[in-house]
């Protein structure tokens, strides 16, 4: 029982992050570009500004998440977590290194507006967050992906391979009844014997 309690916690460690993620990019729209017409986030850089191809990505990352929770397809669901958070270090990572780096927008664009430092929403997107905050902002999710992917890993070797070695339902009611059948029989045997 304490396994499948474990299991789920570790499921909802792994899938809500990408719910929460999908869902805030549903619900908000495009943010403010910074002066000069710069992307304000890496995944505004990396999307097109076509509204159909960022509901599709965000609506993936979300159901990616609900179904990791829901435990629908566990292995290939988790599998597929551990490469979507290895694509999002390996572009956190590659923004850390530029001069002047953006946030990455993994929330929407109400998680890049707070990581300026200062608390105002309302002039942060004008001037844009300092680069020393961003890093920090980018440091932190960088750490973030990296646990999700050891926490994926370890899910992904421990407890697939746990449910891969449970009996089904089905195959339970199937032993039971076999052997029961098995017991009526030797006892018949013996009976005869005596």
């Amino acid at each position: 029982m304490r396994g499948h309690l474990l299991s789920f916690v570790l499921r909802v460690l792994i899938g809500a992050p990408l719910l929460w993620a999908g869902v805030t990019k549903l619900a908000a729209p495009r943010s403010a570009a910074m002066p000069g017409g710069a992307a304000t986030s890496i995944y505004e850089r990396i999307m097109p500004a076509s509204s159909s191809a960022r509901i599709a990505l965000a609506g993936a990352e979300a159901l990616l998440g609900a179904v990791v929770v829901m435990r629908a397809l566990p292995r290939a669901a988790v599998t597929a977590a551990i490469l979507a958070y290895l694509v999002f270090t390996a572009l956190v990572a590659a923004e850390l290194m530029r001069p002047e780096p953006i946030p990455c927008g993994c929330f929407g664009p109400a998680a890049n507006a707070s990581s300026s430092g200062t608390g105002d929403n309302v002039t942060a997107p004008a001037r844009g967050p300092s680069p020393t905050s961003v890093r920090a902002g980018l440091v932190i999710s960088l750490v973030r992906n990296v646990l999700l992917i050891g926490v994926s890993t370890w899910w992904l070797v421990v407890f697939s391979s746990l449910a891969a070695r449970e009996p089904r339902a089905g195959r339970i009611a199937e032993t039971a009844t076999c052997d029961d059948e098995a017991s009526a029989d030797d006892r018949a045997r013996d009976a005869a014997r005596q």
